[in-house]
């Protein structure tokens, strides 16, 4: 079961890696592609890569004006997909961070922030309390192309 404690507004420490949320009974590949279809839909709503992906001039299909409450719910559904791919990898695999960075960057495609003069994803392998911890740093993006916005997260998973 996971567990999860906030221990600040965006700020979250998971106890243990066993359910993600994920259906037990899909194959991570199946559920790993199912999420970035999922996290590029929704991302295109609130952080378009592309204004004229036609070439023709028509605008987005998914270019809408959202209120801030449907932008803050489809930022929270990102993040979610987030932890849930994350957490998936970590329940199934023996992690290494260069692995986890990869799946993180293939999740969010071409809506991720990682090479943009930063050090995104971040992930660190540590011990707390003599248990060992892994620290994951994120961004979801939304807003405009040229200077996008982000909300910005700092998780802690620990395996019980």
């Amino acid at each position: 079961m996971l567990i999860a404690r906030k221990l600040g507004p965006k700020l979250l420490l998971f106890a243990s890696l066993a359910a993600t949320g994920a259906d037990v009974h899909r194959s991570p590949i199946h559920e790993g592609e199912r999420r970035h279809s999922v996290y590029v839909r929704l991302s295109e709503q609130i952080y378009p890569i592309s204004l004229i992906p036609f070439g023709d001039g028509r605008p987005h299909p998914e270019q809408k004006c959202h209120s801030k409450e449907k932008d803050r719910q489809i930022r929270s559904q990102l993040h979610n997909l987030v932890q849930e791919e994350i957490g998936s990898v970590l329940a199934n695999t023996d992690v290494r961070t260069n692995v986890l960075k990869k799946v993180v960057v293939a999740l969010q495609g071409q809506s991720s922030l990682a090479g943009e003069g930063g050090n995104l994803p971040f992930l660190q392998f540590f011990e707390l309390n003599g248990i060992p911890t892994l620290a994951v740093g994120y961004s979801v993006a939304f807003g405009g192309l040229a200077i996008p916005r982000s909300d910005p997260y700092l998780e802690f998973y620990q395996a019980l």
